[in-house]
């Protein structure tokens, strides 16, 4: 990579516009490196199930060929030797069978040749300016597009951490114990064992790297790897299987490097990670008046990473092909496309088959402009997976590029074509397909094909049959640019439900609720919202619950939770939020509470047919609530209708969190303990419902949904 020009800052606060920046040159030539395949790995059988041995190494990564040096990184591998070639940051990809019940030892062994702790292989930078100018030419950028520090401030903290483990199976219906609960983390010489049983639908899974507030800079230095699990029905249906039957796995990240004038004791093309700092104050210029305001605390890198490799192509032949793709990022999401070299749309047959959590009920067809909002697309925000068919059989002898075009921070838009640079995307190149000769090995499935009986999507109104316990989760940025995951309990005098007059001041720690179908305002108690604080949800193993989240903030949430897949059962939309100034203000500074008002003019949202099947990671988009069905309860293959009382026999403490690593490692995460039902009936902890409305201090938020009568129609799944 060239060494850019000085940087100099420059003047600029939120919301002026970022100035239209010209394009960047590429730093490296895309699609000269063939795609890594990651080795496909069996647990090994024995009495007791099956075992397998996963070591975490330091190691160094060859990420483009066209880079002098290699780079250090931590990964995971099946042996602790070093390999004879550099190794990309990802691990190895673990194969089991549906039921297969599975001990994997995760040891880690990251440390130097003297034994002594591996220094964490990331540069982090803190108190990014938004944007800094190139003194020769005085052209403006958002520093997220270029290489090096960019005027950052070097965190030394962040490299001082230790490697400190603990690894998640992230859509595992796991035991609590081997979940990997964030601050049950394991020193270099120790060895996490966790035993997952596999007893759920055939899918792709993932496994990374979950330690409590530094997730964002483990799996960045390349804690991350696939894990497959096979069931009868893709042999049944006959799909591909193995990269030599045109299956091919693909996990997508984004990543930034570093320069060697950054810093003397990181040479050049080191991993880095650069964001602002959340809640803190806009940079002063030079010590004068004028001023730059910072980043955003989340990762958006330049650079796209697939399986550990910058822009790489794929050889592929023109046929059917099965892609499963993860997007691995911190924050970054991607709406991916095919086009062709100079970035035309093509149109390539897309037949998507599985989602987060195994097959749909059936086909989707992802061209279809009538059913999808960006028809010809693939959106997956962090964590989220998808199985596609691809049919190259069009595309003999052509190149076909796969393309990102997602806003960054995402709202659920493009960047602005017109300027990209200001949505973070400095490249949209993910990588190619160079389509061979013309191969029948493979068909995409007719669009009647049943799948998987127990995806088929649920209705709103049969889940609210079975009189499930209801919760509510409002996303809320608080003053202090705070990211909290606020669990909201209903207010109740005498059993009954509190409602608000729509006049009377409301408390901060209040929310006034009217959904579709309500006279009036429900009121809501916001409980305290961080990780650390008291445990508010306790599920009953075998029941269905129903969730609504709401999104009060500006950016599109991933909202993962573990130990189950869930069902979309419903998207409402609401106008911007307001800030609403207090009745009866006790100081000049109180800004008052929050108002959302239902948009009379918008339905609910149509859900994308792509979202339909079992979910474990949800997009909630800014001013939209959405509601899912949870069941917390024994998988069953050929369920297609909710019930309650079968129970899963998993209870524990599990959690929810925002899979934006960046939100997540600031607490942007929830525990939530699932018990046996008996247990919490003999609970005698005051609920939540029940606190005294005296302790209240005096602003609140405001949400109406509208005037819409008392019909649950509109939201009716």
């Amino acid at each position: 990579m060239n060494q850019q020009e000085p940087l100099v800052y420059y003047a600029w606060s939120d919301p002026q516009p970022l100035p239209a920046a010209p394009a960047l040159p590429l730093p490296m030539q895309p699609y000269v490196n063939e795609l890594y395949v990651p080795p496909m790995i069996q647990p090994i059988p024995s009495t007791d199930g099956a075992r397998l041995r996963i070591w975490m190494v330091p190691a160094q990564a060859q990420l483009h060929s066209g880079l002098p040096n290699r780079t250090a990184i931590w990964t995971y591998r099946a042996s602790p030797d070093a390999p004879e070639d550099p190794q990309p940051p990802v691990g190895p990809t673990i194969e089991v069978q549906q039921g297969q019940r599975t001990h994997i030892a995760w040891v880690n062994a990251l440390t130097n040749p003297d034994g002594s702790f591996a220094r964490h292989p990331v540069a982090a930078v803190r108190d990014l300016p938004a944007v800094v100018q190139l003194a020769e030419s005085g052209t403006v950028h958002a520093p997220q597009n270029l290489p090096g520090f960019t005027l950052g401030q070097y965190d030394q903290a962040a490299r001082q951490v230790p490697p400190w483990t603990v690894v998640h199976l992230h859509g595992g219906r796991t035991a609590a114990d081997a979940d990997g609960w964030p601050e049950s983390g394991c020193y270099p010489g120790q060895v996490q064992s966790s035993i997952y049983d596999n007893q759920q639908p055939g899918t792709l899974l993932w496994y990374h790297d979950h330690a409590m507030a530094i997730t964002r800079l483990n799996v960045y230095a390349g804690l991350a790897g696939l894990y497959i699990i096979r069931d009868p029905q893709e042999h049944t249906l006959q799909l591909p299987r193995g990269a030599d039957d045109h299956e091919l796995l693909l996990l997508v990240q984004d990543r930034a490097l570093t320069q060697a004038s950054d810093h003397p004791d990181i040479g050049a093309n080191q991993l880095l990670h650069k964001t602002g700092t959340a809640g803190a104050d806009s940079i002063a210029i030079d010590g004068g008046p004028d001023h730059v305001d910072q980043a955003p605390m989340e990762f958006f890198g330049p650079l796209t990473l697939v399986n550990g490799r910058i822009w790489p192509r794929a050889t592929v032949q023109a046929d059917v092909y099965r892609l499963r793709i993860l997007n691995g990022a911190n924050a970054r999401t991607f709406r991916l496309r095919f086009t062709d070299t100079d970035g035309n749309p093509v149109v390539v047959p897309l037949q998507m088959i599985g989602s987060d959590g195994g097959l749909l009920a059936r086909p989707v067809d992802l061209n279809d402009g009538a059913q999808r909002g960006y028809p010809g697309t693939i959106t997956l925000a962090p964590a989220e997976r998808v199985d596609v068919l691809v049919d190259f059989g069009p595309c003999s002898g052509q190149r076909i590029e796969l393309r990102n075009s997602a806003s960054s921070p995402f709202d659920g838009a493009d960047a602005d074509a017109a300027n990209p640079l200001a949505a973070f995307l400095a490249y949209p190149q993910v990588m190619r397909f160079d389509v061979g000769a013309r191969s029948e090995r493979h068909q995409l499935l007719p669009w009647d094909q049943a799948l998987l009986a127990s995806a088929t999507p649920w209705s709103y109104e049969a889940v609210r049959r079975l009189k499930p316990v209801e919760r509510l989760v409002a996303l809320v940025e608080n003053d202090q640019g705070v990211l909290q995951l606020v669990e909201c309990a209903p207010l109740a005098d005498g059993g009954h439900q509190r409602h608000w007059d729509g006049q009377s001041r409301l408390p901060i720690t209040q929310l006034a609720l009217r959904q579709r179908g309500d006279a009036q305002h429900r009121l809501y108690r916001m409980l305290p919202g961080m990780f650390s604080d008291t445990v508010n949800y306790l599920a009953r193993d075998g029941d269905v619950e129903i969730w609504k989240i709401i999104n009060l903030s500006p950016d599109t949430h991933p909202i993962h939770i573990h130990l189950i897949h869930f069902k979309l059962l419903a998207r409402d939309t609401y106008a911007e939020v307001e800030r609403v100034p207090e009745q009866n203000p006790t100081s000049d500074s109180a800004a008052g509470g929050y108002a959302i008002h239902f948009d009379p003019a918008a339905d609910t949202i149509a859900l994308d047919p792509a979202e339909t099947g079992w979910k474990d990671t949800i997009r909630v988009n800014p001013s939209e609530l959405v509601v899912l069905a949870m069941p917390f309860r024994a998988y069953a293959a050929t369920d297609t209708a909710p019930e309650q009382g079968s129970r899963l026999y998993r209870t524990g403490r599990y959690m929810y969190h925002c899979h934006i690593l960046e939100h997540e490692d600031h607490e942007m995460m929830r525990p939530i303990v699932v018990m046996p039902p008996e247990v919490i009936d003999h609970m005698h902890a005051v609920g939540a419902s029940q606190i005294a409305p005296s302790a209240e201090p005096p602003t609140g938020w405001y949400m109406d949904m509208g005037e819409h009568g008392d019909s649950m129609d509109g939201m009716m799944g």
